[in-house]
């Protein structure tokens, strides 16, 4: 039985998010809100067990502040030595998915 992928929102905040479900079963945020921009300890810590079970074709949703995207990024890319990528292109008001490959 093949999972259906995920959607990671690295920062949940006001924005409509209700497009993401296209990409997934599920839409999942690491961090909602708020977020220590500086703390990258604390902000690793967040996010590791989420991201933990994440699999190679789910999607990270690009949000929120610039280091807890490189976190979960990182995270990503570390675990699956890919990046999925859902960007949000506000002129056209739909995601881009964006599928990057680390050998």
């Amino acid at each position: 039985m093949v999972k259906a992928p995920h959607v990671f929102i690295v920062n949940k905040g006001l924005h409509n998010y209700s497009q993401a479900e296209n990409f997934g079963e599920s839409v999942i945020a690491l961090t909602q809100g708020t977020c220590s921009r500086v703390n990258a300890t604390k902000l690793l810590r967040t996010i590791t067990p989420t991201l933990a079970d994440a699999t190679l074709e789910d999607w990270l949703l690009v949000s929120g502040p610039p280091l807890v995207n490189i976190l979960a990024c990182c995270l990503f890319v570390l675990k699956h030595q890919r990046l999925n990528l859902l960007i949000y292109a506000s002129r056209e008001e739909l995601y881009i998915q964006r599928t990057l490959v680390f050998y």
